[in-house]
């Protein structure tokens, strides 16, 4: 599992993420967002046929899905 460096010296990964976002902390899915928003852009641009505002779409779609299902 990955873990990330914080800001104040501590590490999390995406469980404690995942975990806190449950919770109602809006901070750990933003940072989830941030993590992996840049790996899946390749993908939607794919889909999307190169147009870039529908890549946009279909990324933030894709999150808020992952969202509604924590």
């Amino acid at each position: 599992m990955r873990e990330y460096q914080l800001i104040h010296g501590q590490t999390v990964d995406d469980a404690h993420l995942v975990a806190a976002a449950q919770e109602g902390h809006e901070w750990a899915f933003a940072r989830l967002f941030e993590r992996h928003s840049a790996r899946l852009w390749p993908y939607v641009c794919a889909l999307s046929g190169g147009e870039i505002d529908e890549a946009q779409d279909l990324l933030q779609e894709t999150f808020v899905r992952a969202y509604s299902r924590l």
